[in-house]
């Protein structure tokens, strides 16, 4: 799945999952490397598999 901020930018593609001890965590990877997602609510704004994209609010530095 693409991966897209709730302004519509585009940052990376999901290419893993890992099984944390809360959650789950979302391995991304884009041009500026990889990041981490956390799969909460907080962070996780809209899964559409269909759309073929997952939107996110990151925080400062969570994808820099």
């Amino acid at each position: 799945l693409r991966v897209q901020t709730v302004e519509g930018i585009e940052v990376g593609t999901v290419v893993g999952i890992m099984d944390a001890p809360g959650n789950d965590v979302y391995v991304c990877r884009g041009d500026r490397g990889e990041f981490l997602v956390p799969a909460i609510d907080v962070f996780v704004k809209k899964i559409d598999p269909s759309a073929g994209v997952i939107v996110i609010a990151p925080i400062p530095g969570m994808i820099d």
